[in-house]
């Protein structure tokens, strides 16, 4: 019960997020206030739905009786442990880029000059 309930939800939180985008797309009109929530709520749902592929968040759920009940946790060690691994990789990433480009840096060249 609690399954179809939360299956509920995301289909109207994917239906409210279309009818936001619909007007933007569709009436050539500018990018407004309404649309810019919008984008925010997308992020959000973007953020979120990562983190749960990351493992940062976890559903579970308890049924019992009348009252079944949904709870998300949050993993902060693993977000921790996430960040800090991105963080050590990001000057591999830097040298990497710099190795495939070659340094080029400080070598641009004169333009030959025509008579």
């Amino acid at each position: 019960m609690v399954g179809l309930a939360l299956s509920m939800n995301a289909a109207v939180g994917s239906v409210v997020l279309i009818r936001l985008f619909t007007g933007c797309l569709g009436e050539g009109k500018g990018f407004g206030m309404r649309h810019v929530g919008g984008v925010v709520i997308l992020l959000v749902v973007v953020l979120v739905g990562f983190g749960f592929y990351r493992g940062w968040f976890h559903l579970s759920t308890n049924d019992t009786g009348d009252r079944p009940s949904a709870t998300i946790t949050m993993d902060k060690g693993k977000i921790r442990a996430d960040e800090k691994k991105a963080k050590a990789e990001m000057p591999d990433f830097g040298q990497k880029a710099k190795e495939k480009t070659g340094d080029v840096t400080g070598t641009v060249k004169e333009p030959e000059r025509r008579p």
